[in-house]
């Protein structure tokens, strides 16, 4: 990838330069080559401006790839800068209710949490959904998964009465498209019987800790590490 980049050249081919930058910067990261992924990420952001100008789906994607990037360099401010860079552009280019935001929000909540900012993290989480809820095919396994992220950063902030309606929505919801015994099923259970615990139910904990277990025996056999 890096030679085809020096052979298109990014001032004959911005287009495809931009997402060769955005690729080697993936690459570069999962190599742990971190300053040589953020070179790659800042070139693809420069070539993306070059061909689109300020704003462009493109950039907030590259934008959103920057902030990846920070999180793993612990560059919290900067992450969260960039998260919030790319959302408020998709808002700017697709306006404050388009379906394509969710993603975005996701990204940016999980940012918040990342950095333990949980009310600003459920407070975004909470966008997500309701732009989910309201796109045309609204019961997905996006839903779900918010669901549960959103029940999961409200039990740990302690807020209880609103985790418990959000896992009980996201269990319906994976086993209706995964099957009962599927591992997210058992991880929304663990959830819930932890929430039980955090509340002092501990009848209620351990009825849903033995059934996660049983579940997990079921799909993957007794023997299983997990």
């Amino acid at each position: 990838a890096q030679a085809a980049v020096e052979r298109l050249g990014r001032e004959r081919f911005p287009d495809i330069t931009a997402d060769l930058h955005v690729y080697l910067s993936s690459l570069r990261l999962q190599q742990g080559r971190l300053e040589e992924a953020e070179h790659e990420g800042l070139q693809a952001l420069e070539a993306s401006r070059g061909k689109d100008g300020q704003d462009s789906l493109r950039a907030a994607r590259i934008l959103h790839q920057l902030g990846k990037l920070r999180m793993v360099q612990r560059r919290d401010q900067e992450m969260l800068a960039f998260h919030l860079q790319a959302l408020e552009m998709l808002q700017r280019l697709l306006g404050p209710d388009h379906p394509s935001l969710v993603l975005s929000y996701t990204r940016l909540g999980s940012a918040y949490h990342g950095v333990g900012r949980n009310d600003e993290a459920i407070e975004t989480w909470r966008k997500a959904l309701a732009l989910q809820e309201a796109s045309p095919v609204p019961e997905t396994t996006i839903l779900a998964n918010l669901l549960l992220q959103l029940g999961m950063v409200s039990r740990v902030a302690g807020r209880m009465e609103e985790a418990r309606p959000l896992l009980e929505r996201a269990r319906a919801l994976y086993e209706r498209a995964r099957g009962p015994d599927n591992f997210l099923v058992v991880e929304v259970i663990v959830e819930q019987a932890m929430l039980y615990g955090d509340q002092g139910q501990h009848d209620k904990t351990i009825a849903l800790t033995t059934e996660a277990l049983e579940r997990i025996q079921r799909s993957m056999g007794p023997q299983t590490p997990r």
